[in-house]
């Protein structure tokens, strides 16, 4: 099991099944139909419950602490939102990094976007405090 994991955005629910995906079309690049391809490319025919493509639906316990970092202008934060509280109740320490008009994955502009730099920012120091210096 790895110290920490950092999750950038994550599509952690294949169901798409929160009412961000459709109220936050104007502030995302992701669509409902960029989804639907998602599903039928990377899924194809397997169920989008099953807790190996939608971690919300797994076991999280034993996980190791977590940096979750979503934009509350994406369209997958309701689905980020539940997984947040899933990995919580069932024990897991979770840093939620939720930045207010984001977009999905914003921090991959972090040359351009303050916001973006920021965000990897947080991740380096969240890495540190997780793994241990040798």
């Amino acid at each position: 099991m790895p110290a920490a994991a950092v999750c950038l955005s994550p599509a952690v629910d294949m169901l798409f099944m929160g009412e961000s995906v459709l109220f936050n079309q104007e502030t995302d690049w992701l669509t409902p139909e960029y989804l639907t391809g998602i599903l039928d490319g990377y899924l194809v025919d397997h169920d989008p419950s099953d807790p190996l493509a939608s971690p919300l639906y797994a076991d999280l316990q034993g996980l190791p602490p977590l940096l979750v970092q979503a934009g509350d202008g994406e369209i997958l934060i309701d689905g980020i939102e539940a997984f947040v509280s899933t990995a919580e109740l069932q024990g897991v320490s979770v840093t939620f990094d939720c930045v207010e008009g984001m977009f999905h994955c914003w921090q991959i502009f972090a040359a351009v976007l303050p916001e973006g730099a920021a965000a990897i920012d947080r991740v380096g120091v969240f890495v540190r405090r997780q793994v241990p210096e040798e």
